[in-house]
């Protein structure tokens, strides 16, 4: 291997951020990264990508998340994700940090149509956060598309327009390993009172629950894929483009 053989690219919501540009919209970064070569690479090709990234907050105390995949070829011939190493600090922010960027994205809420709340749970989605992004948005009259953490507990989530668990994460934060898809997003819709559930189910394609009208299911084509990593971020992606 040399060193041709390694790419970087943005990962985490910086991918969902990929997506929007490559779709034609707008696109605003909110976030933390830390003081890192990393972080300048992250903010570098988002912003190259034609991304604004004047909404991200430095911590010198925290790595901007890394993760490395190592890709190989299975019998020499099909890529095959073999392991990933991760570098990172799931803590949660410290309250200066936190206070610094509710008040960057408060600041700037009137200027935006939809807003991504994006939590890979590595501590930046703080709950005072989610509530703080989910009011100034519902104030300033703006949809919130949640993509949720693998969390037992949705309640930092309530009251966003919609939330697009995927079946494993639905399961969890409901209890239902054997409830049906529309059982658990009826119990999501209620929990959290959102307008709109979108659960994926992976082959299955997708259950769409909206307000007062009758579960929709969204089909799919399987498709033979070595790493399916990313794949709610596109989804988040191309329901928040046709949206706004």
């Amino acid at each position: 291997t040399s060193h041709r053989d390694v790419t970087s690219t943005p990962g985490g919501s910086g991918n969902v951020a990929n997506c929007l540009a490559a779709l034609g919209a707008q696109v605003r970064c909110f976030g933390v990264v830390g003081d890192d070569p990393e972080g300048a690479l992250l903010t570098e090709m988002l912003s190259d990508e034609g991304c604004d990234v004047s909404g991200f907050v430095i911590d010198g105390q925290r790595p901007t998340t890394v993760k490395r995949s190592l890709v190989g070829l299975a019998q020499h011939r099909h890529p095959q994700k073999m392991f990933r190493l991760d570098i990172e600090s799931s803590k949660p922010l410290e309250v200066d940090i936190e206070h610094s960027l509710q008040s960057l994205i408060e600041s700037r809420m009137k200027e935006v149509d939809v807003v991504c709340l994006e939590d890979y749970n590595k501590g930046v989605c703080t709950p005072a956060i989610c509530q703080a992004v989910i009011a100034a948005a519902r104030s300033a009259g703006v949809d919130v598309i949640v993509d949720p953490a693998l969390l037992e507990d949705y309640s930092k989530y309530r009251s966003a327009t919609s939330i697009t668990p995927n079946r494993t994460e639905a399961e969890l934060a409901t209890g239902g390993e054997s409830s049906s898809p529309v059982d658990m997003a009826t119990t999501l819709s209620t929990q959290l009172e959102c307008e709109a559930i979108i659960l994926t189910l992976d082959k299955d394609g997708a259950l769409l629950l909206a307000n007062g009208q009758e579960p929709c299911v969204i089909p799919t084509e399987a498709q033979a894929v070595y790493d399916v990593t990313g794949a709610g971020d596109v989804v988040i992606a191309a329901i928040a483009a046709a949206r706004a």
